[in-house]
């Protein structure tokens, strides 16, 4: 699992702080697993770490063996954050403070965040901190922050963010303003922070009482540059530690360290992110570096929709491309092909009914534009080889009647569809043969339909036949049909061919 550890060419000090790190991930969730001691010993051997070494890992924070690994190059970073990756999953259960710290390690680590993204260890922790508050610092004002903030929407996306995460934003200038609105409808002996004063003098440690005594001057005097210097003096944290001018700052773990007496001290270690620029980015990527998995699934409404057809037994309806070799592609599909048999006949039939639309072509059409085609205006030129298809066509506009229309459009089609030249002496009878066999057309295009499984509603694209009206149809919308041409790909209605329809 670790044989790329030896060939990033680690130091001994970058294997001790990686193994530092790793051992903090372990006890992260105040549980050891068996599994998690066989890979820190199979980590150990990858170092080639000595017993010495793991004693020297209990003097080095966090912080530290994180700037150790910073001074690695970026591909050696990313192989160790991998590595780590593997630590916390070889227990198929990665608890919520497991992945918070390492959510910390990977942004303070990975290139793509290391440059605002900062792990700082507290070397004089005297003070309590809650892990489930987030805390707006700066050394200096902070305008690209205060915009947000003072934006209603913007800050009411990142408060709600944080919100459903576990996490309280202090942000120090609405506290205050909350605090004095809070007590403001108290009014002790005309003073509106009454309460707030009272509640003080219990709670805070006594000694100087004159901050109490002028509560709202210190109030409106607080600025988030002197809270600061309050946070750093309590928690021992030297701006040069963070080395970011305004940030936000979120424990990720209590720890406990051996100094050179060999004395157990307390300290704690936080995330900073810097937040002077891209500070709704910055914090919102924190937050999804630290979601855990919902493996649960809803089974109702629009997602069962969306399971069924992901499922085996899935159908839908596509759209159909007929493309430059006039193949019949289902697009949604996985662009598959129909096949028909009989199929420049079939396909022309299928055009020239899309054409019609739910009125269709009736028998008596059909049998009007067969009966002339075989009459002794046109059969004679047929045998002869005189025929002029262009006068033709020419001649059945001037006739201007329903089966003259009927087949000047699928002498049209069949001449853009098939291979034949209108020229043809044997392209008229093609023609004739198309009008003649359409019931079998019909069930040679049903038949290619009706076999692609998981085409769904298929009546809509068979050819059907009227009983009533003595009509072909198709009942599918020209909108599903598009035509691949030289120029691109059209809907149907606006080929070439198809506008030439009568």
């Amino acid at each position: 699992m670790f044989e790329r550890i030896n060939s990033l060419g680690l130091g001994a000090t970058h294997k001790r702080s990686l193994f530092k790190v790793a051992v903090d991930l372990m006890k992260a969730d105040n549980q050891i697993h068996g599994n998690e001691i066989a890979l820190l010993g199979q980590l150990q051997e990858a170092c080639d770490m000595p017993a010495s070494g793991l004693e020297m890992m209990h003097y080095v924070s966090l912080q530290q063996a994180l700037d150790n690994l910073l001074t690695l190059s970026d591909e050696a970073r990313s192989e160790v954050v991998a590595c780590l990756e593997r630590l916390i999953s070889i227990d198929n259960n990665i608890d919520s403070r497991e992945m918070l710290l390492f959510s910390a390690v990977r942004l303070a680590l990975l290139p793509s965040s290391s440059a605002w993204s900062r792990v700082v260890t507290s070397s004089n922790m005297n003070a309590e901190c809650a892990m489930d508050q987030m805390v707006y610092l700066e050394q200096e004002l902070c305008e690209s922050v205060y915009r947000i903030m003072d934006d209603k929407y913007q800050s009411l996306l990142l408060t709600k963010a944080l919100s459903d995460a576990g996490y309280k934003f202090f942000f120090l200038p609405r506290v205050i303003a909350e605090l004095q609105q809070r007590w403001s409808g108290f009014d002790e002996g005309g003073d509106s922070l009454g309460l707030l004063r009272r509640s003080l003098e219990f709670i805070a440690p006594t000694g100087d009482h004159s901050k109490i005594i002028n509560l709202r001057s210190v109030l409106n005097e607080m600025t988030t540059s002197t809270f600061y210097k309050v946070v750093s003096s309590r928690y021992g944290i030297g701006a040069e530690q963070v080395g970011f001018g305004a940030f936000v700052m979120v424990k990720i773990q209590d720890d406990y360290l051996l100094n050179d007496d060999g004395e157990v001290l307390r300290h704690a270690d936080f995330l900073c992110l810097d937040v002077s620029e891209a500070m709704v980015e910055r914090i919102l990527q924190f937050l999804m570096a630290i979601a855990r998995p919902n493996y649960q699934l809803s089974y109702e409404g629009y997602y069962r929709l969306l399971y069924d057809y992901l499922g085996s037994e899935s159908k839908i309806m596509s759209s159909i491309l007929v493309d430059r070799h006039n193949d019949f592609i289902l697009r949604d599909l996985d662009s598959r092909k129909v096949r028909f048999e009989s199929a420049p006949q079939a396909k022309s039939f299928y055009l020239l009914l899309l054409r019609y639309g739910r009125a269709g072509i009736d028998q008596r059409c059909f049998n009007a534009a067969i009966d002339y085609l075989t009459g002794e205006d046109v059969a004679p030129q047929v045998e002869s080889g005189q025929l002029d298809a262009v006068e033709l066509k020419e001649r059945l506009i001037g006739i201007g009647s329903d089966w003259a229309y009927l087949i000047y459009n699928l002498m049209t089609l069949y001449d853009a569809i098939s291979t034949k030249d209108e020229e043809q002496r044997s392209f008229v009878g093609r023609i004739v043969s198309i009008l003649r066999h359409r019931s079998s057309l019909k069930n040679y295009l049903n038949g290619g339909f009706c076999g692609v499984y998981d085409l769904d509603h298929k009546e809509s694209y068979c050819v059907q036949f009227s009983n009533s009206t003595r009509s072909y149809y198709v009942d599918l919308s020209p909108s599903l049909i598009w035509v691949e041409t030289a120029e691109g790909i059209v809907p149907l209605r606006e080929w070439s061919v198809y506008k030439k329809l009568r």
